[in-house]
């Protein structure tokens, strides 16, 4: 048992401590994230596509001897939707990617993307009704898609604005 005094100069010391960040109870206040680095990248179930055309269009990239770039879960997501974007563009309309990542010791983090490609779809015909102010070819003109060829919602929804806008100025 400490004595009234011996006690008093152990809580002296220990405030003393504190208060000057001699000792370990200020460490969190020193904390510094980890910066995790992007290893490798891993795409699975990629048939349509090669994974270089696809990596190659990626905002993240495998690790370089020279750079890597620092890994946020939110660029794993952009770039999931990225690669979902170009099936979608390309037809694959039920495709859907998964993504996940592993974390290791060292710091560097490997991304896996898991694509289901589904059924590609193509584009079989175009009927246009009801127009009276622009032509038919102008339409199929402004709308810029093939028949026979990759089914793009993307470039549909595009054209059918730039139709609308057409139809606007022409009143």
């Amino acid at each position: 048992m400490l004595t009234g005094r011996l006690r008093k100069i152990v809580f002296i010391s220990a405030m003393i401590m504190v208060l000057n960040g001699g000792g370990e109870l200020l460490a969190q206040g020193k904390f510094t994230p980890t910066e995790y680095v992007v290893g490798n990248i891993y795409l699975n179930g990629n048939k349509a596509f090669k994974t270089r055309k696809l990596k190659k269009q990626m905002n993240l990239k495998d690790k370089r001897l020279t750079r890597s770039k620092t890994f946020t879960r939110r660029l794993i997501e952009l770039d999931r939707i990225l690669l979902q974007s170009i099936y979608v563009k390309n037809g694959y309309l039920n495709s859907a990617i998964r993504d996940s990542f592993k974390i290791h010791e060292n710091g560097k983090v490997d991304l896996y993307y898991f694509i289901t490609e589904g059924r590609q779809y193509f584009l079989k015909q175009i009927e246009i009704d009801g127009n009276t102010s622009l032509s038919d070819d102008r339409v199929l003109e402004i709308l810029d898609h093939k028949l026979d060829k990759p089914y793009n919602p993307i470039k549909i929804r595009e054209g059918i604005k730039l139709i609308k806008t057409d139809y606007a100025n022409n009143g």
